[in-house]
């Protein structure tokens, strides 16, 4: 799918030279240890790319896309529901199935998409872990210096806000690069079609 051109802000020609100047800016004030300077480069990056293209910063969305899933399988339509959102509750069991597990209760959960009543130890549960690599569209925020805080830990949790946030600013940009060709391609062939039909007319 290709994105118009009124929806490109600005062009890639425009702003690929200050796309590479803020690039190679984060990456040297990383190796200063300049860490407010690197975060800085890095955003200016964000704000150079168009609407559609940009990096949303995010601590909460990120962490909610990259985490494993939980989820359990219904035994009757096979949806997958995400195990934090069930509520089990002890019901009585039929006759047999008492016979059968020794107990008159079992802790069941219902499927909210056909209703089906399940049982807890008669559910198949699956940790699915997110694919890799895996782009989110995404980033942490910042981290932030605690006035109290580990100075080691610190760095170690701004280098990995460094690498996810530069991770996902060029896959962004490699998508508008691509999209952006597509676009170009696009026009030309508009063009030549014009001009072929004015030649035949």
């Amino acid at each position: 799918m290709y994105v118009q051109t009124q929806y490109m802000q600005a062009k890639l020609p425009d702003i690929n030279s200050a796309i590479v100047r803020h690039r190679t800016g984060a990456l040297a004030a990383m190796s200063q240890l300049n860490y407010a300077l690197a975060a800085t480069e890095l955003r200016a990056i964000n704000a150079l790319l168009p609407k559609d293209y940009k990096v949303k910063e995010d601590s909460k969305e990120y962490q909610d896309k990259v985490k494993a899933h939980d989820v359990m399988v219904c035994n009757n339509c096979t949806e997958l529901i995400p195990f934090d959102t069930i509520e089990f509750e002890n019901k009585t069991i039929k006759v047999e199935l008492q016979l059968l597990y020794a107990v008159e209760k079992l802790q069941m959960w219902t499927c909210p998409k056909c209703k089906f009543v399940n049982p807890k130890d008669g559910s198949d549960r699956v940790i699915q872990p997110p694919l890799a690599p895996h782009y989110t569209g995404t980033m942490p925020e910042v981290p932030k210096k605690s006035l109290f805080g580990n100075k080691l830990g610190f760095k170690l949790s701004f280098e990995k806000w460094f690498d996810i946030a530069l991770n996902e600013l060029e896959n962004k940009i490699g998508i508008y690069r691509t999209d952006y060709a597509a676009q170009q391609d696009n026009e030309h062939d508009n063009i030549m079609d014009e001009d072929d039909n004015a030649n035949d007319s």
